[in-house]
Formats: C-alpha cells, sequence, structure tokens
C-alpha cells in the first residue's frame, strides 16, 4: 500500500511540475532585469525626439523714453529670431535618431538571448545534479545492501572482518557524498531561480531536450556590435555639420516720429570651432566597431567549428555508452538468473549493477556536455 501511494505521489509530481519551455519562458516575459533593458528603447526614442526638435523661439521687446523737445514721447522695439535648419541637417538627425532607436532594440535582443542561454545552461546544471542524485541513491542502496550481506556472512565465519568493516566504509561514505550532492542539488536549484528572477519554488521537470537548430540568423552580438557602428556612422554624418543652421530674425521699433521695420539672418562665423575634433573622434569610433566586428565573427566562426566537432565526439561517446548499458544490462539478466540457483553469488550481481551506475554516470556526463554544446551552437547560430 505504502509502494502505491508513492508511486501515485511521484505521478503527480510529475504531473504538475512546470516544464522547462514554460519556466524560460515565464523567466524572459517577468523579468525585471529584461523589463528594466526595455526601457532603454523609449529612452532612445524619446532622445532621437530630443534631436529633432527645433530650438525655440525667442522674442524681445524693449522700451524706449525720448526726450529731445519736440520729439519727447514714448518708443519700443520688439525682435522675433527662430533658428532654420539648414536643409541635409535634419535628414542626418533623423538617421541618427533611428539608429539609437535600432541600437537600444539591440542591446535588448542581445540581453535577453544571453539570458535564454544563461538560463538554459544553468537548467542543464540543475537537470545534471538531480540525476546525479538519483543515481547515488541507487548507489547507496547498493552499498546498504552490500554491507548487510557482508555482515550476515562474517557473522557466519565466512569472510574476514576487514571485508565486512570495508564494506561498511563504502557505505557510510557513500551516505556522506550523498548528503554533499543534496546540498550542491540545492545551491543549483536556487541559482536557478536566482537567475530566472523568480520569487518562489517551482517544480520543474527534467529530462527537456534541446535541439541542434538547423537554419541560423544574425548572431546578437554581430548585431548589437552592428547597430554601435551604424550609430557611429551617423554621429559622424551629423558633425560633419559645420554649421547647423542660421537664425532668421525680425525687428519692429516705433518711436514717436518714425517707425522702423527690418528683417535678418545672423550666420555662425567657422573660426575656432569647426567640429574637427567631433568628426574625427566620429570616424575613430567606426573604424574601431569594424575592428570588433571583424574580430567577433571571426570568434563565433572558430568557436562553431569548435562545438561541431566536439559535437561529433560526444555522440560517438554517447552511442557507446547507450551500447554498454545495454550489454551490462543483459549480463545482469545473466547473472541475476545465476544468481537465483546459486551459480555466483550477491558480490558479481552486485559489482555489475555498480558497473552500470558507472556507465550511467559517464552517459549523464556526456549528455550534459552535448546539451551544453547544442545550447552555445544555437546562441552562436541566432537561433536563441
Amino acid at each position: 500500500m505504502i509502494k502505491i501511494l508513492s508511486v501515485i505521489v511521484l505521478l503527480s509530481a510529475s504531473i504538475f511540475a512546470q516544464s522547462f519551455d514554460e519556466f524560460l519562458n515565464n523567466a524572459l516575459k517577468n523579468s525585471p532585469y529584461l523589463k528594466s533593458n526595455n526601457l532603454n528603447i523609449n529612452q532612445a526614442k524619446e532622445e532621437g525626439s530630443r534631436l529633432l526638435r527645433y530650438e525655440n523661439p525667442s522674442l524681445r521687446i524693449k522700451y524706449s523714453r525720448f526726450e529731445d523737445g519736440e520729439a519727447d514721447g514714448n518708443g519700443y522695439k520688439l525682435e522675433y529670431s527662430q533658428a532654420l535648419r539648414l536643409p541635409g541637417v535634419g535628414h542626418a538627425k533623423e538617421m541618427l535618431s533611428q539608429s539609437l532607436s535600432k541600437s537600444a532594440k539591440a542591446s535588448y535582443a542581445l540581453e535577453k538571448s544571453q539570458l535564454r542561454r544563461n538560463i538554459s545552461l544553468e537548467y542543464i546544471k540543475y537537470s545534471q545534479m538531480k540525476t546525479l542524485e538519483k543515481l547515488g541513491e541507487e548507489r547507496l542502496f547498493l552499498a546498504q545492501t552490500l554491507y548487510s550481506f557482508t555482515e550476515k556472512k562474517y557473522e557466519e565465519g565466512t569472510i574476514s572482518r576487514g571485508k565486512m568493516l570495508a564494506s561498511k566504509l563504502e557505505y557510510e561514505m557513500l551516505h556522506i557524498n550523498m548528503e554533499k550532492l543534496k546540498y550542491e542539488t540545492i545551491q543549483s536549484y536556487f541559482s536557478l531561480l536566482s537567475m530566472a528572477g523568480v520569487k518562489e519554488e517551482v517544480e520543474l521537470s527534467l529530462g527537456h531536450n534541446f535541439v541542434l537548430t538547423t537554419t541560423s540568423t544574425p548572431n546578437v552580438e554581430i548585431d548589437y556590435l552592428q547597430s554601435q557602428k551604424d550609430k557611429a556612422l551617423d554621429v559622424a554624418n551629423v558633425a560633419s555639420n559645420t554649421i547647423e543652421s542660421i537664425e532668421l530674425y525680425g525687428e519692429y521699433e516705433k518711436e514717436p516720429v518714425e517707425k522702423v521695420m527690418s528683417l535678418g539672418v545672423k550666420i555662425p562665423l567657422v573660426i575656432f570651432n569647426d567640429k574637427s575634433q567631433e568628426r574625427r573622434i566620429a570616424k575613430l569610433e567606426v573604424e574601431k566597431q569594424d575592428y570588433l566586428i571583424e574580430n567577433e565573427i571571426a570568434k563565433i566562426n572558430l568557436e562553431l567549428i569548435k562545438l561541431g566537432k566536439q559535437r561529433v565526439l560526444l555522440q560517438n561517446v554517447k552511442t557507446k555508452n547507450e551500447n554498454l548499458i545495454k550489454s551490462l544490462s543483459e549480463m545482469l539478466l545473466m547473472f541475476e538468473d545465476a544468481y537465483a540457483i546459486a551459480k555466483v553469488n550477491l558480490l558479481e550481481v552486485q559489482d555489475i549493477k555498480a558497473k552500470i551506475l558507472t556507465v550511467k554516470s559517464n552517459l549523464l556526463e556526456t549528455q550534459t556536455k552535448l546539451d551544453q554544446n547544442i545550447i552555445m551552437s544555437n546562441y552562436l547560430e541566432g537561433s536563441l
């Protein structure tokens, strides 16, 4: 009855456990970090609008008192001026405004993709620890069974006390290691929750299947660097306008005996500030981004080649471990049948079981590296 209830509890836990896809989507949707980063897009839009706005006009009012015999009286003067943007400046600033927005969006996409990658890698680590914990429980059960067997044989006088104590020591050491493993699993679990921005514990299902994406899209890191280059180019274009605007002004002056109206234009004289430094700085920024893009492309291509070669080796190792488990399982059945008719002893059966657990651990390590490889490959290919 107890076993039946245990099975029911395990089934219920698996049914209500949250899948990794659901967990990841919730994390990306509710992440305060991403929400904060997303505000940069709105800030960039506002910054772009600020670049495009015109300067406010100015109005000057002057009152005068004339005392000149017959010309005594009051007078006033009105001055109105407005800065007018030169042709081409508005377009250059419009392009810069768009670049600011694109750069902010590229930054957000990069942060989101990196967060997705990091959560996936942390989940792989947690999944590995949970599986190691289960394998550890199986090893502990084997050690406990073996210790009970040797203890009985020692009491019967068929084995030495040294062998019995050795099996007892092995069991106790595995028990200690099991506690350490549980501690590391808890640490990995809460590290995953913290990275995902989760505020309470979540029951997670294990064994998510990570698939290598065959279609590739532009890498988010390259996209971000390209957006920085485009922004630097547009900054250079804006800086190339030595004179951005001229000032149109009008005056109306009323005196006791006459009225005067005038129109004029104020043109800045490029004598001391020709913006040459700004242009050089912007061009240097463009060159810097070119080098960074070139370096990043080379690094990503090399990393993808490395991951591809490693993936082939890991697939081979995984297949060999799976075949080895099949062979050991067949051998275990033979030994168990032989043990049932007293042709082999329990130690030989337990030895086969221990080998199966060792190979399962190796298979888990290989699968973990393979999943990490797939996650990194998908990230570099732009699939995340």
